[in-house]
């Protein structure tokens, strides 16, 4: 599991920075366990077997500006 904390307590501190780090031929089930915070980023997933877990369903916010 890696951990992602805007606060820089986790591994990452971007779902984006944790994806990147994801090597090409991977096969196994990751999990990104997003601690409490609001992550301004646009998320593009394009590998199969992953999986965004937040901390809290209220106050784990993914959120892009595109308008």
């Amino acid at each position: 599991m890696i951990h992602i904390a805007t606060d820089g307590s986790g591994d990452f501190r971007s779902v984006g920075q944790a994806l990147a780090c994801l090597p090409p031929d991977r096969e196994e089930e990751i999990v990104f366990f997003i601690h409490k915070g609001i992550y301004k980023e646009q998320i593009v997933i394009t590998r199969p077997r992953v999986t965004l877990l937040g901390e809290s369903k209220e106050e784990t916010i993914l959120t892009f500006d595109l308008y």
